[in-house]
């Protein structure tokens, strides 16, 4: 069943019985933690393509996240008997592609977990920038997602004013920057998600924009002014080294 969701709306709560998977066909929808504080915390992006819900669904347990839409969204709901029936038999490249979207988001988690426990902040920050500019595609070495998103941009001239933030130095918009559709992220929802306060994640931010790393990062866009820049201070190699 295909169904249009509004921005805000809530496909399944935690604790929720999940009896189908959800297939994205437009739009994006974001899966969140929620402390009994009811502090929210943002764990995962789904775009176009993309398929959620495996967990809950497989396991038969109560859903540990909830999962709601950004914006307009448009998505199918696969039934439990569809799904056992229909596509096991008939459809078992499905069944691989859940296997290795699960596969991946285990090692989306098992990232997150080791850059909590290992990472400076702004390494931490960086590399979960990394993963929001390019979980919009299958993984790839990130310098090369960064290089060919930034191709296909216009070459950006001209001082600071509408190209930017007043405090992005003006070799930001002297060259090509790569503009990332942003999943509806504040600075208090990154700061909520790597466990910080808002005001540092802000003036990490800042200091990536003086540094000539990162121009507008908003609810809308994150804009990437030097990606091998960016994934050097990730600590990520660049070559072949793939985010998660």
């Amino acid at each position: 069943m295909t169904r249009e969701y509004g921005t805000g709306e809530i496909f399944h709560q935690m604790g929720d019985r999940v009896d189908a998977l959800h297939y994205v066909l437009e739009g994006h929808v974001v899966a969140k933690a929620v402390t009994p504080e009811g502090v929210e915390r943002y764990v995962l992006g789904f775009l176009p393509g993309t398929i959620f819900g495996q967990s809950p669904f497989f396991n038969r347990a109560p859903a540990e996240t909830l999962f709601v839409s950004v914006g307009h969204t448009v998505a199918v709901a696969l039934g439990r008997d569809y799904i056992y029936g229909e596509v096991a038999q008939r459809h078992p490249s499905l069944l691989l592609n859940l296997l290795e979207s699960d596969a991946y988001r285990h090692r989306v988690f098992g990232r997150h977990i080791a850059d909590a426990t290992l990472r400076d902040l702004e390494t931490r920050l960086c590399r979960f920038i990394l993963h929001l500019v390019t979980e919009a595609s299958d993984p790839v070495p990130v310098e090369q997602a960064l290089t060919d998103a930034a191709a296909e941009v216009h070459p950006r001239t001209g001082d600071e004013g509408a190209e930017g933030p007043a405090d992005c130095p003006a070799r930001c918009h002297s060259g090509a920057s790569a503009l990332f559709s942003h999943p509806g992220l504040t600075h208090e929802d990154v700061a909520r998600y790597l466990g910080l306060h808002r005001v540092t994640v802000s003036n990490l931010l800042g200091g990536l924009r003086r540094a000539g790393v990162l121009g507008q990062f908003n609810r809308k866009v994150i804009e990437v002014c030097d990606g091998a820049e960016l994934v050097a201070r990730a600590g990520m190699s660049g070559d072949g080294d793939r985010w998660p």
